[in-house]
């Protein structure tokens, strides 16, 4: 890529839409933190350098030599706040996306990472739209979940809409939306407990760790905020996790650690099930 050919006629001139930067992004994200950054910006080049090949405008390899060169290329490009990685919203501008977004309301909202959404919030939009609870959104469930999401002023129906978030998001190709998912779809905040080592954590960590799944400042953990707790908890450990498994963890939970039986988690009560480093 010569120094005069910038990333954006790259992507240009390879005919690649922001439909398919945002699927680039989700596959690239692999912490969901909202940026690429270290091996996560080799993969976002590579996937790129695969869909030019694919769309068959190109002929690129994946030499370390090509893979540092789009690197260096996307930084450049890019990184407005010198940090070294790449922010969606950062992609955004670069792709100009003020002139033409993808139909999709999610994301908007990606683009910044401030409004991520909370584990908790995130189970509740789940049980919204999992009515008949069997674990995936489906059929007119899924109707549902994409006619809040598409912007009302849109034309595209919501048969194209569903065919392009399934092709993006349904990565066992079953025509549904698994929790896991759903979790890549929205801008749900990283999981806390990926931070963290399975020996155990500080006590000023427990502190953070009750904190953020505190949600509404209670001095307990209860309802949702124990679904969104243990969702995070399990998937650090698991790739797949269903709502049945997480709720038969928390009624578990509760015979186990619910000291006084009142169906929420004290700071002592939760004490006894994150072990703390010495």
């Amino acid at each position: 890529m010569a120094s005069h050919y910038t990333l954006a006629n790259f992507i240009a001139d390879c005919g690649i839409t922001t439909a398919d930067l945002d699927m680039i992004w989700n596959l690239s994200d692999t912490d969901q933190d909202g940026y690429i950054a270290n091996e996560e910006l080799e993969q976002f080049a590579s996937n790129l350098i695969s869909l030019a090949n694919e769309k068959r405008v190109m002929d690129l390899s994946k030499s370390d030599s090509d893979l540092h060169i789009i690197k260096t290329e996307i930084i450049n490009a890019c990184d407005e706040n010198g940090d070294n990685k790449l922010g969606y919203k950062e992609m955004a501008n670069m792709c100009n996306w003020e002139e033409a977004t993808p139909n999709t309301e999610y994301t908007t909202t990606k683009q910044n990472v401030n409004t991520n959404i909370h584990s908790s919030e995130f189970i509740q939009i789940w049980k919204k739209y999992d009515k008949d609870k069997n674990n995936y959104i489906e059929a007119t469930e899924l109707d549902d979940f994409l006619a809040d999401i598409m912007p009302k002023d849109d034309a595209t129906t919501i048969a194209d809409f569903k065919s392009s978030i399934l092709a993006q998001f349904d990565s066992n190709y079953d025509g549904k939306i698994s929790i896991q998912e759903l979790s890549l779809l929205l801008p749900v905040e990283q999981n806390v407990f990926k931070q963290f080592e399975n020996s155990g954590v500080t006590l000023t960590e427990f502190e953070s760790i009750f904190k953020h799944y505190d949600y509404n400042n209670d001095d307990t953990i209860n309802g949702d905020e124990i679904i969104g707790f243990l969702y995070d908890l399990l998937s650090k450990h698991h790739n797949t996790v269903t709502m049945s498994q997480i709720e038969d963890y928390a009624v578990a939970m509760k015979d186990l650690y619910d000291v006084n039986k009142d169906g929420r988690f004290s700071k002592k009560e939760l004490l006894e099930m994150i072990p703390v480093a010495p």
